[in-house]
C-alpha cells in the first residue's frame, strides 16, 4: 500500500521567492551521471518504514542551527526531491512527525527513531528533504551544495586535516 506524502498550503510570497531561488540552485542536478535508476528506495534502520522517490534535484549539506539542533550533528545531508515523487510504501502507521518550527516538520520512525525526511511548506513548498543515510544507494551520491554557511561550524572546513581511522581505534 502506497501513501502519498502531502504538505499543507501555507505560502507566503516572501518564502515563495526564497524557494524559487533554492529550486534554481537545485535543478537540474547531474544525478543522471551518478544514478541511472528512475527511482530510489530507502528505509529506516529497523525496516518498518520503506519509501520510494524519483530522481533527486540535488544533494545538500545544511549547516543551519535548526538542523544542528534537531539532528545532533554539525550539519545534515539531505537528498532533495519533489514531494509529489516521494511515497511511503510500507509502514505509514509507524511514521511520526515533529513540528521543529511553525513551518518545518521532521518525520521519523516511531520504533527506531530514524529521521527519514523533512518538509517545509512555507520556505520550500513542494520539496522533501530526505535524510541522506536512509537511501539504499547513498554511496552513489555526493553533495553538490552547502546551504546556511553563515552558521556553519568553524571546524567543518578542516575535517580533512583531522586524524582519521578506517574504523574506531582500539583502546589500550
Amino acid at each position: 500500500m502506497q501513501a502519498r506524502v502531502e504538505e499543507k498550503e501555507n505560502l507566503n510570497p516572501k518564502h515563495s521567492k526564497l524557494a524559487s531561488r533554492l529550486t534554481e540552485c537545485l535543478s537540474p542536478c547531474a544525478i543522471g551521471d551518478v544514478m541511472s535508476e528512475a527511482t530510489m528506495n530507502g528505509s529506516c534502520k529497523c525496516g518498518n518504514i520503506h519509501y520510494v522517490t524519483g530522481d533527486p534535484l540535488q544533494v545538500v549539506n545544511c549547516h543551519c542551527s535548526l538542523c544542528r539542533n534537531i539532528n545532533g550533528s554539525a550539519f545534515s545531508s539531505y537528498v532533495v526531491t519533489p514531494l509529489a515523487d516521494f511515497k511511503i510504501e510500507q509502514g505509514e502507521q509507524m511514521l511520526r512527525g515533529y513540528a521543529a518550527t511553525d513551518h518545518a516538520i521532521k518525520h521519523f520512525c516511531a520504533t527506531c527513531g530514524t529521521p527519514l525526511y523533512n518538509i517545509n511548506p512555507v520556505r520550500y513548498p513542494g520539496l522533501a528533504m530526505i535524510y541522506f543515510g536512509t537511501l539504499e544507494k547513498h554511496d552513489q551520491l555526493s553533495p553538490g551544495l552547502n546551504v546556511y554557511c553563515s552558521s556553519k561550524m568553524n571546524w567543518v572546513n578542516a575535517l580533512h586535516s583531522i586524524r582519521s581511522f578506517d574504523e574506531a581505534p582500539q583502546r589500550g
